[in-house]
């Protein structure tokens, strides 16, 4: 069984050059994760995402601005919400934005000791957060992407577009 769908998105050409921009637009902690449910700034900039979404009937709740490092590992982990809060999402949509290129998101087994599959981030990518992953970015460039959580889990992603 899959934890990961590639998505088809028909204007991703588009929205791939709206993406490219988001790291000179975006000030953000230097943290290499961090996460909002002000969505204003990406709206304003990602107005054909935004477009695609209300195609789609998506209703975007929260996005992470996630960077790695070059030449580094992300913990291995589950992603989970803020304590006491009910919102606790399943899939998250992820994005590249800059420096994708050769790094890649490496799935766990539930210990976190063996990894089962990974996939590279070269477009849009529905992700099971609830499976143990981390980014690996052996590159000298840094990472950038974005992982949208919308507020009813899109479960119908994975029937639209049934890879991996």
């Amino acid at each position: 069984m899959t934890n990961w769908w590639p998505v088809h998105i028909d204007s991703w050409s588009a929205i791939s050059a709206e993406l490219a921009i988001l790291s000179t637009v975006i000030t953000r902690p230097i943290h290499s994760f961090w996460a909002t449910r002000d969505l204003a700034l990406y709206q304003t900039h990602l107005t054909g995402l935004w477009k695609w979404f209300e195609l789609e009937k998506l209703e975007p709740f929260a996005i992470a601005y996630v960077g790695q490092p070059a030449g580094t590992e992300q913990g291995r982990h589950v992603d989970h919400g803020p304590p006491h809060d009910p919102y606790n999402p399943k899939l998250a949509l992820n994005l590249p934005v800059q420096g994708c290129e050769g790094t890649y998101t490496a799935l766990w087994d539930h210990t976190h000791q063996t990894e089962q599959d990974r996939y590279y981030l070269t477009g849009p990518v529905l992700l099971s957060i609830k499976c143990p992953h981390s980014v690996v970015n052996p590159t000298d460039h840094y990472r950038h992407s974005i992982s949208v959580r919308f507020k009813t889990d899109p479960w119908l992603l994975t029937d639209k577009y049934p890879y991996g």
